[in-house]
């Protein structure tokens, strides 16, 4: 496939799939030409992945074997993020980063992964990264979107699909929801730790895909133990494992946000193609149990 290719056929999914986000893949997709050639890029091998979200994952194979990553938005933090997690001792891709015509780029070494399992081991070695990732960084702060504004109307979202399905979701959840986003201090947070976002190397685990946000430092492993219960691990005892590996984590802030964050993962199963009803049970139960 020529790169072109490449560009209409992104823009041409998000048209058909995601019209509002129209104007930001065109956007991306014009400042392509330049940023492959700022970097010197040749060989185009295919895209990385199609979906329905705006920007464009792009593999080359020279320079060196390498991935293109173009938001078509404001400048994000995924970037300077993975940068400084690397340089503390995180083990993220190599990678260059940058701003071009109001947007970012990465362009990030071409890591050959397995997939790993979503297990109680994999989260202890998560939250053992917990204190380094969530350190305070001047460095990174200003390019970080608050963890609030990301996530509420995705939360909003989930809870208007599981109430249309007969499920209970109680209106003034969304205010707890949005008091739990916004509890504590604001740290560097991943924002989307999900098993699709760590691969296997010879080397070990490897972290990538950050949303790069800011707020309290539970919300990463909320997030992730939400997630887990579609792999089996019970969510309340892997984040009470978290919490014990982690300084400075908030039991009560994790609880209240791992809550709010079973009804997002609920919403989003409800949609999925293998929508598993017994592990959205599962996460209204606790969900239910957990917020007034």
């Amino acid at each position: 496939m020529q790169l072109s290719a490449a560009l209409a056929a992104q823009v041409d999914r998000v048209r058909r799939l995601d019209p509002d986000q129209l104007a930001t893949i065109e956007h991306a997709a014009s400042l392509v030409p330049g940023i492959v050639a700022e970097l010197d890029l040749a060989g185009f091998v295919s895209p990385l992945v199609e979906d329905d979200k705006p920007r464009f994952l792009l593999r080359f194979s020279s320079p060196a074997d390498s991935v293109l990553k173009i938001y078509g938005d404001a400048p994000r933090g995924e970037g300077p993020l993975l940068t400084e997690w690397r340089r503390s001792g995180i083990p993220t891709p190599r990678l260059i980063h940058g701003e071009l015509g109001g947007c970012s780029w990465l362009l990030l070494e071409y890591v050959r992964m397995a997939p790993v399992t979503p297990d109680l081991r994999l989260t202890d070695q998560l939250a053992s990264w917990g204190a380094v990732m969530h350190r305070r960084s001047p460095a990174v702060a200003a390019t970080l979107r608050p963890l609030a504004a990301t996530m509420l109307p995705r939360w909003q979202l989930a809870a208007h699909r599981l109430r249309s399905l007969g499920h209970r979701v109680p209106a003034h959840w969304a205010e707890l929801a949005e008091q739990a986003y916004t509890a504590g201090d604001a740290v560097p947070l991943h924002g989307d730790l999900a098993a699709a976002n760590l691969g296997l190397t010879s080397d070990g685990v490897v972290l990538f895909d950050a949303s790069a946000l800011a707020g309290p430092r539970e919300f990463d492993a909320a997030r992730w133990c939400a997630r887990l219960a579609r792999h089996g691990p019970d969510p309340e005892r892997a984040l009470r494992r978290m919490a014990a590996l982690e300084p400075e984590f908030d039991l009560g802030i994790g609880v209240d946000l791992l809550a709010v964050e079973s009804v997002l993962e609920a919403g989003s199963l409800a949609t999925a193609a293998d929508p598993r009803p017994d592990v959205m049970a599962q996460l209204l139960t606790l969900a239910n149990r957990i917020l007034p």
